[in-house]
């Protein structure tokens, strides 16, 4: 096992040799790297790259190179938003990281309400169950916010259950659902009745540097729906342990 950069993605390929040469090309980019070994991908692997995720979403992604996901390790992957690349071909895998690093890297950076997610809230419509998993597809209605996909779903317990594959209204694909708008939803990992319950409210996750630019910033552009999620985000945040949220992470 190599262990390199204190942030940065894990690495778990199928031979030392391909291990090698994909470590090789992702230096060369400029790529951190925090694990990089040999073998299937694991729970452990998965729960080590989502403790990144929860503060860098940006670096908690795992790459595969011809190597196995367990399947407990993808549906924890699944819930607390740890995205797995993988791909027969290395320079496409890599590019395809890129790609998704840098649209969350400039998520991260976001300095202007325009590029700021919103504070989100969303129900469960009781008579709308579709599929109960692999992907769970259910009716929602947005309370808060704007629903997106790659949207991270959280319990009031602070749990996180579930990462949004795709947002539909009159069964067309859309890239935005917004408030009092009722909709289908494909979120991948939980199981409708397990991790999401009949009715159940949920939020999407908001990192604590997005919510303290909002309020101290742009609170007069939220609307009072999304002060309130803000408001019930910090009270989750802290009876979980995060004292300090939002003015830390």
């Amino acid at each position: 096992q190599i262990d390199t950069d204190e942030t940065g993605i894990m690495v778990r390929t199928d031979t030392l040799g391909s291990l090698e040469a994909l470590l090789s090309i992702m230096r060369e980019k400029g790529i951190p790297i925090r694990s990089a070994d040999v073998g299937d991908i694991s729970k452990r692997d998965v729960t080590d790259a989502s403790i990144i995720a929860r503060d860098n979403p940006e670096w908690g992604a795992i790459l595969a190179f011809n190597v196995k996901i367990k399947d407990e390790a993808e549906e924890i992957a699944h819930n607390e938003g740890v995205e797995i690349f993988s791909d027969p071909i290395i320079y496409r895998m890599i590019d395809n990281f890129i790609e998704w690093n840098n649209e969350l890297q400039q998520l991260a950076n976001a300095n202007s309400m325009a590029d700021l997610p919103r504070p989100t809230k969303i129900e469960h419509i009781p008579e709308y169950v579709f599929k109960r998993n692999k992907p769970m597809v259910i009716g929602i209605r947005v309370l808060a916010g704007e629903l997106k996909p790659r949207d991270v779903l959280l319990t009031e317990n602070n749990i996180r259950v579930g990462t949004i594959q795709q947002i539909k209204y009159n069964n067309e694909a859309i890239k935005v659902a917004k408030k009092d708008q009722e909709v289908s939803i494909a979120v991948r990992g939980p199981t409708f009745g397990r991790q999401i319950k009949k009715g159940q409210q949920l939020f999407v996750d908001l990192r604590a540097k997005h919510a303290y630019k909002l309020i101290t910033d742009f609170v007069s552009e939220l609307t009072e729906p999304e002060r309130a999620v803000i408001a019930e985000m910090e009270i989750l945040k802290k009876r979980a342990g995060l004292k300090f949220w939002p003015f830390t992470e």
